[in-house]
């Protein structure tokens, strides 16, 4: 089934916008360069590259074998098909380049120029290059990423003008021409990989993508066929009537193409993919055909029209008198280069609705038919070509393509000819008026003022007869378009919607991490969300795009309340990294065999894993080695890559934003780029900033080893400055935090507060008390996490008491697997208690809760992060298990168990922490068990949210209360 019409309305629009705008401004400088160049080459040198470039041309569309179009049309391709295509891709091209240097004499010696071969060998390398390009553009183009085809185009274009431009200036004639496609098709090549890098893979298995290459063979057939007699006319001029007479045609079949044919192939690039999204729906291709159609002959209609009625007056006055006779080749094509463009939307639209062998049949038919005409109409010379052309290719087109398009879509013929009646009674209002002009004009003007009241007058004519005879027509037009600019700019629809709260004010957050992200950083604001919600608040959130998600929990949208939209932001990366990356990989072999065959000591140093955190005092300014170097690159490329996610959250929270309707902007970190982006939404809409600290920023005590440099701290206290200056109210997660935080921002102490997180009041499963003791933890080791403390404490328990796996075990669930490089398993067999830690794998919140029923003892382990609190400690006060937080005296863990019934022991204690064990063990045997402690009001996070929004609504005034909590009702869109 197709995908929706608003959507796919929207991509179409957006596309033609992103071609038009760019791309349009960009072929007026390549003209200008054309024009520039060809006063500079003559028409030999531009008929010996013509020469090169019929078989160049052929090659461009061979060495892709059609699976540019099959990727685009087959969304159901796996990543490793899609490798293998890519790999048959460059297979073919490489093939494709040694067969060309090998056959660029024989070509030359065809056309009798023996300057020939030397310029089909230097084009040859394109066609690997090319070859490269297939996987990486044809998904940008699958994925409906338009703008950055539209720039790579417009970048390619620009590039092939200057530097031919700059050949051509230097006097290289010909080679100027082949030195700018080498160098364009060099640079695009790099640029696409960096943008859309892929993995390719050699064709093994070319059964899993016989549908595929089917496909391809069709299309590339097709290609070839339209090649063959697109390119007829230039092979038969050169052929019978000299390579004079080729550059004058050749210019003058530039200049009748470049402006229709430009605006063709901008539209053709966008519609492939949107047709193939709507192949089951004929009612939107028959819209799309007719709104295309009548589209394009209101552009090109006049223009060529118009360049049929002054080609005389254009060739003599801007290109010269050297090119006189390119002037009825000029009149000719450009009268048939509007016919020409509104019909390459047949072959599109059979390729879409399934018909791709029949569009193939169609092709050869005219392969056959045309070059047949062309080379009859060559008797008469350039003029005799052009009208094979006029005449010819109607003859097959309409019967055909047109015919068979008409006749799937169920479309009549009037209703197609009637859509374009008002360009073409338009242009015939263009011809009479210039017509009439030549006439009457004096012929004393100047040339270019004759040219330029000529053109001037067949404009207004042409938007006369529009307006006077067909207004009500352009009506619908306009409207159309503006329809099409709506959806363009329309509201963006939210990833995941609760049932509707309307007339709420609302609140805007922005967080990295938001349900259905299973991370622990989600929970925070997932629960808050209730809480707004009963005071009055609706909540739009920008978050992580949940397809970029390793891991997602779908009950966690569940609990949400009414009045919640989230709106996701995909993760991309930035181009330094793929630069980089690239290079990685050139260096990396060389690198690994320098290692093998190094010595001894070299060896064991490459070995040797590299701790996973580094403690802030261990970080210098001054490096010391390479290591370093390489951690202040990544540290770096961490605020890069989390910058640009936070840039495209802010132009995102500004579609979503209303005014009067959103309240306040609130930021959730780590990752703290959020709190920037929330940053430059509060500036420019001129709304209170809440910046809410899970973690430290600036202050935080220790870093991941690949990101712990002093690069990261200079960052983070530059942006985190920024955030302080300008926010309302800033909320850390403990009072430590805060305490620091007003001493180093003293002019912002009185708009800081400390809000914990707290238990929530939802069901949690029953505790279960067997006679197993079990310690028990949930969520990851990373950072200081060393569990070592706990296992030797464990393993004097088990030692005194003579335990064996039934009495006594340690079970630990989520990213535990290793700490410091160093299994878990291994560290436990190093204690002596292997036989008796188990571990499980990260699952979700429910099932993570289950696991801590089973608990006996809950554990916190050891952090040097005094700062901190692990959010973990809020689920483990929900269960009648004893609570053992290996803290330090004077941390903010501490202080918040500090007066409960919870074990807080320093890490290094061991003696202490294994007398715990004892007495626990004991009290355990004896039947006796703590009382949870979420019943301390203290700990509830409903009072940690009052807290909050009491502090928020403040600033913002009090919401209107709703009168009755609606019913969670929630929808995926």
């Amino acid at each position: 089934m197709s995908e929706s019409t608003p959507n796919l309305d929207r991509s179409l629009a957006q596309g033609i916008a992103w071609r038009g705008g760019i791309r349009w401004f960009t072929q007026l400088v390549s003209w200008a360069a054309t024009l520039m160049v060809a006063r500079l080459i003559t028409p030999t040198d531009y008929g010996l590259f013509a020469m090169a470039m019929v078989y160049a041309g052929c090659v461009q569309l061979v060495n892709e074998l059609g699976l540019s179009l099959a990727i685009v049309q087959r969304r159901d391709l796996t990543e490793e098909q899609i490798a293998q295509l890519g790999g048959l891709t460059v297979l073919a091209s490489v093939a494709l380049f040694v067969l060309s240097v090998g056959l660029a004499g024989p070509i030359a010696s065809f056309f009798g120029e023996r300057t020939v071969r030397g310029i089909i060998i230097a084009l040859s390398p394109t066609f690997v290059m090319r070859g490269v390009q297939v996987v990486p553009r044809s998904l940008l183009a699958r994925d409906l990423e338009f703008r950055r085809l539209a720039w790579i185009d417009a970048g390619e274009a620009v590039l092939w003008s200057s530097t031919t431009l700059v050949g051509a200036f230097l006097g290289l004639r010909y080679w100027a021409l082949a030195w700018g496609a080498v160098v364009s098709g060099f640079a695009v090549m790099g640029v696409l990989c960096l943008l859309r890098p892929h993995r390719l893979a050699w064709p093994r298995d070319l059964r899993s993508v016989a549908g595929a290459v089917n496909l391809g063979w069709y299309v590339v057939v097709s290609q070839l066929c339209w090649y063959v007699y697109n390119h007829a006319d230039l092979t038969i001029v050169g052929r019978l009537l000299g390579k004079a007479a080729l550059g004058a045609y050749t210019k003058g079949s530039d200049i009748a193409s470049i402006p229709v044919d430009r605006i063709s192939a901008m539209i053709g690039q966008v519609t492939p993919a949107v047709f193939a999204a709507a192949q089951d729906d004929h009612k939107t291709l028959r819209r799309y055909l007719l709104g295309l159609t009548e589209g394009l002959a209101l552009i090109t209609f006049p223009i060529s029209v118009g360049l049929a009625l002054v080609a005389d007056l254009f060739v003599l006055t801007v290109l010269g008198e050297q090119w006189r006779p390119a002037i009825v080749p000029l009149r000719l094509l450009g009268l048939f280069g509007g016919f020409r463009a509104i019909f390459n939307l047949f072959p599109q639209m059979l390729v879409a609705t399934g018909h791709a062998r029949l569009n193939m049949r169609f092709n050869l038919l005219m392969a056959v038919w045309l070059p047949t005409a062309l080379y009859a109409g060559a008797h008469w010379g350039t003029t005799g070509v052009a009208l094979g052309w006029v005449i010819g290719y109607p003859l097959v087109t309409i019967p055909c393509f047109v015919r068979a398009t008409l006749r799937i879509l169920g479309l009549r013929a009037r209703d197609y000819f009637r859509a374009l009646w008002p360009a073409a009674s338009a242009a015939a209002g263009i011809a009479v008026t210039v017509l009439a002009l030549r006439v009457i004009l004096p012929q004393a003007w100047s040339p270019w003022l004759h040219l330029g009241v000529v053109v001037l007058a067949g404009g207004v004519a042409y938007v006369a007869v529009l307006l006077l005879a067909h207004q009500a027509r352009m009506q619908e037009v306009a409207a159309r378009v503006i329809e099409l600019t709506r959806v363009r700019h329309a509201k963006p629809s939210p990833a995941y919607a609760t049932a509707a709260s309307d007339g709420r004010p609302r609140l805007l957050l922005i967080s990295y991490h938001f349900p259905p992200d299973a991370a622990v950083g989600a929970l925070r604001w997932q629960k808050l969300a209730r809480y707004a919600a009963e005071r009055g608040w609706g909540l739009d959130v920008i978050t992580l795009d949940p397809a970029c998600l390793a891991r997602t929990d779908p009950s966690r949208t569940e609990d949400l309340p009414a009045g919640v939209r989230i709106y996701g932001i995909p993760a991309r990366h930035v181009w330094v990294e793929r630069v980089v990356e690239l290079i990685w990989r050139v260096l990396d072999p060389a690198r690994r065999l320098r290692g093998w065959t190094g010595p001894p000591d070299a060896l064991a140093r490459a070995a040797r894993p590299h701790p996973e955190s580094l403690a802030r005092d261990a970080m210098r300014w001054r490096p010391r080695g390479p290591r370093d170097f390489a951690r202040g690159y990544f540290a770096s490329l961490e605020y890069a890559r989390t910058w640009r996610w936070a840039r495209a959250a802010a132009r995102r929270a500004m579609q979503v934003i209303e005014a009067g309707v959103h309240r306040a902007v609130i930021s959730c970190g780590p990752p703290h780029m959020a709190h920037e982006a929330a940053r430059l939404v509060a500036r420019r809409r001129r709304l209170p900033l809440i910046v809410d600290l899970r973690d430290p920023w600036s202050l935080v005590q220790r870093l991941p080893e690949a990101i712990a440099s002093q690069v990261w701290f200079a960052l983070a206290a530059r942006y985190e400055r920024r955030c302080v200056e300008q926010a309302s109210l800033i909320v850390t997660n403990t009072d430590p935090l805060r305490s620091v935080m007003r001493g180093v921002y003293r002019a912002a102490a009185s708009r800081m507060i400390a809000v914990p997180n707290g238990c929530d009041e939802e069901d949690v499963p029953p505790s279960q008390h067997g006679r197993r003791f079990v310690i028990a933890y949930a969520g990851s080791i990373y950072l200081d996490r060393d569990p070592r403390p706990l296992f030797r404490a464990a393993a004097q328990l088990v030692t005194e008491r003579g335990l064996s796996v039934r009495d006594f075990g340690l079970e630990f669930m989520g990213h535990v697997r290793a700490f410091d490089g160093v299994p878990i398993e291994q560290i436990a067999a190093e204690e002596g208690i292997a036989e008796f830690v188990r571990t499980y794998p990260p699952g979700p919140r429910a099932r993570a809760l289950e696991f801590l029923s089973r608990a006996t003892m809950l554990v916190i382990l050891p952090q040097d992060s005094d700062m901190a609190i692990p959010a973990k400690i809020f689920d483990y006060m929900q269960f009648d298990a004893w609570l053992l937080a290996l803290a330090d005296d004077g941390s903010a863990t501490e202080q918040l168990l500090r007066g409960s019934t919870a074990d807080v022991v320093a890490p290094d204690a061991i003696d202490t922490i294994a007398g715990l064990l004892h007495l626990r063990y004991l009290q355990h045997l004896r039947g006796e068990w703590p009382e949870r402690l979420a019943t301390d009001p203290r700990y509830s996070r409903r009072e940690q949210a009052n807290r909050l929004f009491v502090a928020l609504e403040a600033i913002t005034g009090v919401p209107p209360r709703p009168v009755e909590e609606p019913a969670v009702v929630c929808a995926a869109s």
